[in-house]
C-alpha cells in the first residue's frame, strides 16, 4: 500500500476537482491524504503564503513521525508555496524516495528535486524556469466540466441575454478598473440594448485607490455590479451572457480560471492578445476575431462578437481533459509529457 499526500491550495473548489481526479486512479489498496489548512481567503494577498507555511509544517511533522515512506507520492498544489523547500529537504534528511509532483502558474524556477510539474500553459520567460530533469507538463487549469454543467442542471434552459460579462478580483489594481470602466463606458453609450455585468466574490479590493476607482465607475457608468457567493450564482451569470470581456492584468504569463469557466459556459471570449492567449485561443480559431492588442481594438471585437459569436469550449474541454490526465500521470507516473494544447492542436 502506498500514500497519495495531497497538499491543498487555497481555492477549494479546484482542491476538490483535483481530489476527485487523483481518487479516480488510485487503486483500493492505496490510501489518499488531503492535507488542507486554509487559513485565509484565497483573494487575501497572503493567504496562499500562510496556507502554503502551515500545510508544509504539518506534513513535514508527517515525516517526523515515519507515517511518510518510501514509495509514496506528493502532490502538491501550488508548486510555489513557500515551504516546499524544507519539506524536499526532510525527504532528503530522512532518506525518503518519495515522488513529488506540482502544479504551477508562475514565472519562477522550478525545484530541480520535483518529479514532474504541471503548468496551464507554457513557461515563456524566462525560459529556463523548469530544469532538464524535470517532467515539464501542459494541462491547462484544472476543472471539472461535469460539475460546471451539474450546478445550473436545475435551471432548466437558460436563456442568453445581450449582456457581456466581466470579472474583477480582490487584487486588481486602479489601472485595471479604469481599463475596463474605459471599454464599457465606450461600448454601452453605443449600444443602449446591452448590459455590462462584473461579477465580485462578495469581497472588497485590497487597496483604497482600487476601490475608489471602482466606485467611481459604478457612480458614472450603468454597468451591473453583480456580487456572487457561490458557483451556481457564477455559473448562470455567465450562461446567460453572450460576451465574456477578460480585464487584462499585469500577470500575462497565464490564463485566468474566469476565462476558463466562461468558455465552459459557452461564451464568446474577448481578451487581451498576450502569448498564453495565442496558445490556447489558435486551436480553435484566428486569434484576430478575439484577442486585441491596443484598446482601440475591443470595440471592433466586440462588434465582431455580436455578429458572428464563436464557441470557445474547447478550451475548457481540454482543461478537464488536462486535469484526469494530471491526475493518472501523478498515480502512475508520466511516461510521455503531456501538453494539451497541442494535443488538441493535432487532433483539430
Amino acid at each position: 500500500m502506498k500514500t497519495l499526500w495531497h497538499l491543498a491550495g487555497t481555492d477549494r473548489l479546484v482542491t476538490s476537482w483535483i481530489g476527485d481526479a487523483l481518487r479516480y486512479y488510485l487503486s483500493p489498496r492505496d490510501r489518499y491524504v488531503l492535507i488542507e489548512d486554509n487559513a485565509l481567503s484565497i483573494f487575501h494577498k497572503v493567504g496562499w503564503g500562510l496556507t502554503g507555511l502551515q500545510q508544509a509544517a504539518i506534513f513535514i511533522r508527517r515525516i517526523m513521525n515515519r507515517e511518510v515512506v518510501s514509495g509514496d507520492t506528493l502532490f502538491v498544489q501550488n508548486v510555489f508555496m513557500p515551504g516546499l523547500e524544507a519539506i524536499l529537504d526532510a525527504l532528503g534528511r530522512y532518506n525518503l524516495d518519495v515522488q513529488v509532483f506540482g502544479y504551477g502558474a508562475e514565472d519562477r524556477q522550478v525545484d530541480d528535486r520535483l518529479s514532474g510539474v504541471f503548468m496551464p500553459v507554457s513557461p515563456y520567460y524566462p525560459i529556463d524556469t523548469v530544469p532538464s530533469q524535470v517532467s515539464l507538463n501542459i494541462v491547462g487549469v484544472p476543472i471539472s466540466m461535469g460539475s460546471l454543467v451539474t450546478e445550473i442542471k436545475d435551471e432548466g434552459e437558460v436563456v442568453r441575454q445581450n449582456v457581456i460579462t466581466s470579472v474583477l478580483t480582490p487584487d486588481d489594481n486602479f489601472r485595471t478598473i479604469g481599463f475596463l470602466a474605459s471599454v464599457a463606458s465606450d461600448w454601452l453609450q453605443k449600444h443602449s440594448e446591452w448590459r455590462w455585468k462584473v461579477i465580485r466574490f462578495n469581497s472588497s479590493f485590497e487597496d483604497v485607490a482600487s476601490v475608489q476607482a471602482f466606485d467611481k465607475a459604478r457612480s458614472t457608468i450603468p454597468f451591473e455590479d453583480n456580487q456572487v457567493g457561490n458557483l451556481k450564482e457564477y455559473g448562470l451569470t455567465l450562461a446567460s451572457s453572450k460576451i465574456f470581456f477578460d480585464v487584462p492584468r499585469p500577470q500575462d504569463f497565464s490564463i485566468n480560471q474566469s476565462l476558463v469557466f466562461a468558455a465552459a459556459y459557452g461564451c464568446h471570449i474577448i481578451a487581451k492578445r498576450t502569448l498564453p492567449h495565442l496558445e490556447i485561443i489558435e486551436i480553435g480559431l484566428d486569434w484576430a476575431q478575439s484577442l486585441y492588442t491596443e484598446p482601440e481594438e475591443v470595440s471592433r471585437l466586440l462588434s465582431y462578437a455580436v455578429d458572428s459569436p464563436k464557441s470557445f469550449q474547447h478550451i475548457a474541454t481540454l482543461c478537464n481533459e488536462g486535469l484526469m490526465r494530471m491526475a493518472k500521470a501523478v498515480v502512475h507516473g508520466i511516461d510521455t509529457p503531456i501538453n494539451v494544447w497541442q494535443d488538441g492542436l493535432k487532433e483539430g
